[in-house]
């Protein structure tokens, strides 16, 4: 695990555009690419991405987020469906996010392809 506050990652964090977390649980369940979506960060989305764009990635950011805060509670059988409308589509949808963010090596989706099925994700949350 990195240390973000350390000063050397700190001022390389300064220096570049965003940065790209990788995580080891993510690489040990063989989900690959193993990036850690809710800590990565990009500055140029805001500037390059359609306002729907970033209002789909923000859904599915939401929804990941959703399920990260309760999953202690959704793993113990502890968390009651029907409890909240957004972790309910969270916990409907993870398979399907979670499938969105595997890519087999060589794999080379075009952009518009996963751009619409970002938008079907998104669009399912509602």
């Amino acid at each position: 695990m990195t240390n973000f506050n350390e000063p050397i990652t700190d001022a390389v964090r300064a220096i570049l555009d965003g940065h790209v977390v990788l995580s080891r649980d993510l690489a040990a369940m063989g989900h690959y690419p193993a990036i850690d979506i809710l800590n990565s960060v990009s500055r140029l989305a805001n500037r390059e991405a359609t306002q729907e764009q970033r209002a789909a990635a923000r859904a599915v950011r939401e929804a990941l987020a959703d399920y990260r805060q309760s999953e202690d509670l959704i793993n113990l059988g502890a968390y009651v469906a029907g409890a909240n409308a957004r972790l309910d589509a969270a916990i409907r949808l993870r398979p399907k996010l979670l499938d969105f963010l595997r890519q087999e090596p060589e794999a080379n989706e075009p952009l518009t392809r996963t751009l619409e099925q970002l938008r079907g994700l998104a669009g399912q949350m509602a």
